[in-house]
């Protein structure tokens, strides 16, 4: 009995040492934010109704929404006379650095509710973008997801700066869902997920523990600290990047940015992640097309690309011994060109805008100086664009279909 009693007592103050440093984290308000939760398909997905601050760049207030979108409440339903647009994207589109109405996605939907070509359409657009994510996810997002909310325009947000390292299992590792080829076939890998910890990790179990990290404090400065030794292995690796560069171009080499997407590839690896996600955006517009909608393809701007001092920008070329900093958007152009894909290419646009005005598109002040995620005017700029062609090339066809049924 007094066995018994001892280990009662022992869960008790344990119960209570928790709930006081909880208290106590509460009192200081220190809090980190983590949204995600892995998936066993699509490598993580945001944690439905999370909430909590994200310092990584700028201190912003996520919401996640009930379904699972960092987006404001939806429904699944398509509402009649809507016109709805979803964009599939990364850390760029979930753009958990700025606030919810300044990220692209949000100034596209006010924008296009201006457009005089809309008619008496509504216009919803939805964001399912998730940090970390590449083409291949991007595409299972929207076969699992996105498609069951009836879209009439998918816009595929994609990210030169790692986006093709993300869809080659060989650059990236085997730590999400890759294609790879397979007798000139595209096949799914899904071997991240066959693990133990994989599979504890979502496990009913592990999903309960990702649910509950942004409701407590404590589990969240001790998902941090988990996550910190990982930081410091991506800082450790670009510094030794550095170290091999001529000159002083840090402003160019960013943290989870490849500088090979400025070169031609040479490597066999670099070839294979350039092939692969071709075929990927191949499968994605055909996947798009099969259910009715349209499909752009809509390239996205690196830091180094729209920085708007020409002197950072020459030195960074000649340190990565790149002639052209567009050379992964023109390459994209050129492919989707030759494919018949409407697309859209950002960052020549956006370095025009950024030349002329002096100011940043990307970075903020206690982080990474003109580089980084996008800023305020940077996702302004992005959504301005994006919605001037959707509304000039998309919406009055939209329009038309609408009209005549």
């Amino acid at each position: 009995m007094q066995h018994f009693k001892n280990v009662a007592l022992v869960l008790v103050s344990l119960v209570i040492g928790i709930a006081a440093i909880e208290i106590a984290l509460r009192a200081l308000d220190i809090s980190y934010g983590h949204f995600y939760r892995p998936d066993p398909l699509l490598g993580q997905v945001l944690v439905p109704d999370a909430e909590g601050w994200d310092r990584s760049e700028n201190d912003t207030l996520i919401r996640i929404n009930s379904l699972g979108m960092r987006d404001r409440e939806r429904e699944v339903a398509k509402p009649a006379g809507t016109f709805r647009i979803a964009v599939l994207g990364d850390s760029y589109t979930e753009a958990k650095q700025v606030a919810l109405d300044e990220t692209f996605s949000s100034v596209i939907e006010r924008r296009l509710a201006e457009c005089p070509n809309r008619g008496d359409l509504e216009i919803e657009v939805l964001n399912f973008g998730v940090a970390g994510y590449g083409t291949t996810q991007e595409l299972l997002m929207f076969e699992s997801r996105a498609s069951r909310f009836d879209p009439d325009l998918v816009v595929l947000a994609m990210l030169t700066g790692n986006d093709i390292r993300n869809n080659s299992i060989e650059l990236q590792g085997p730590s999400k869902p890759h294609f790879v080829e397979q007798a000139g076939e595209l096949v799914l890998d899904l071997g991240f997920a066959s693990s133990l910890g994989s599979r504890i990790r979502m496990s009913a179990l592990g999903r309960w523990y990702y649910e509950l990290v942004p409701h407590s404090r404590l589990l969240q400065l001790f998902q941090e600290a988990v996550l910190a030794s990982k930081r410091r292995g991506q800082i450790e690796r670009r510094a030794e990047e550095l170290k091999q560069a001529p000159g002083s171009v840090a402003e160019g080499f960013e943290t989870g940015l490849d500088h090979q997407v400025y070169l031609p590839p040479t490597e066999s690896a670099w070839t294979s992640a350039w092939h692969v996600t071709e075929q990927v955006l191949l499968r994605l517009r055909r996947m798009v097309e099969e259910t009715d909608a349209r499909f752009l393809l809509v390239v996205l701007s690196n830091g180094i690309q729209v920085h708007p001092d020409e002197t950072v920008r020459q030195e960074f070329k000649a340190a990565v011994g790149a002639t052209d900093l567009f050379y992964p958007d023109r390459r994209i152009g050129d492919f989707a060109e030759a494919n018949g894909i409407d697309h859209l290419l950002l960052a020549p646009l956006m370095a025009d805008r950024s030349r002329t005005t002096g100011q940043c598109m990307h970075g903020f002040l206690q982080s990474v100086p003109c580089g980084g995620h996008w800023n305020a005017d940077g996702h302004a700029t992005a959504g301005e664009i994006i919605a001037d062609k959707v509304c000039r090339d998309v919406l009055p066809r939209a329009r038309g279909v609408a009209d005549a049924s």
